[in-house]
């Protein structure tokens, strides 16, 4: 056995076919994971800095970065880098807005419920968070009236599904595809933040100063208050 765990390539490939599926794809996140831990704790200190200040925040912002937002996305480096599966390292009622588009539904459905009920612990009285998330309604009823592909209200996707995709393709890229892992409607994310207290949810037109373009058609917009 000792003999196996040496430095050739052919020791390597022997313990990586020996090595089950299930266990070699839960191995191959470590390193993925381990970098998650090492953010998130520098970003920890760097957040100590808003102590005691109002903010506004822009979670899972990837580039879209906004000017006087605290912007925050872990694969971006000028941001700051929190693991949102953990406790935001915000005060209680030490942020005005929150602003997500595209973001929660790459969230187990467990830790979507968590960032919800820290967004609405860190949100002062009144205080605003807008969502924005894939419509899975849309996408379903496209699928249902039998639209041609090039109808679903969805930006393009020949790079990623070249040729003619069915419908059910797509719908099935946009449901497991990206990263996605929790899919909403109105009628889900209403009673998700009804249940944690939000109040006045309502659903908002695209802001074109705000939201992205390219998601317009296909993105439900959402905002909601904590109660004052």
């Amino acid at each position: 056995m000792f003999q196996l765990i040496g430095s050739s390539n052919i020791n390597y490939n022997y313990l990586r076919k020996k090595t089950p599926n299930g266990l070699r794809n839960t191995l191959s996140r470590l390193p993925f994971e381990i970098k998650c831990v090492l953010k998130h704790r520098l970003a920890l200190f760097k957040a100590k800095k808003y102590s005691g200040t109002i903010l506004k925040l822009n979670i899972g912002c990837g580039k879209d970065t906004k000017a006087g937002y605290v912007n925050i996305d872990s694969c971006n480096r000028e941001c700051l880098q929190l693991d949102m599966r953990e406790r935001l390292p915000f005060d209680d009622q030490s942020v005005s807005i929150i602003y997500s588009e595209h973001f929660l539904e790459h969230l187990p459905e467990q830790y979507a419920l968590q960032f919800l009920k820290e967004s609405y612990r860190v949100l002062i009285a009144g205080g605003v968070f807008s969502v924005g998330v894939p419509d899975g309604q849309v996408l379903l009823e496209s699928y249902t009236r039998k639209l041609e592909t090039k109808e679903f209200k969805i930006h393009d996707l020949s790079d990623i599904l070249p040729g003619d995709p069915t419908r059910m393709q797509i719908v099935n890229l946009m449901f497991r595809r990206f990263g996605h892992q929790y899919m909403y409607d109105y009628e889900t994310l209403e009673q998700i933040l009804t249940s944690i207290g939000f109040t006045n949810i309502r659903r908002r037109s695209f802001d074109i100063s705000m939201d992205s373009e390219y998601r317009r058609d296909w993105t439900l917009y959402l905002d909601a208050n904590k109660q004052g």
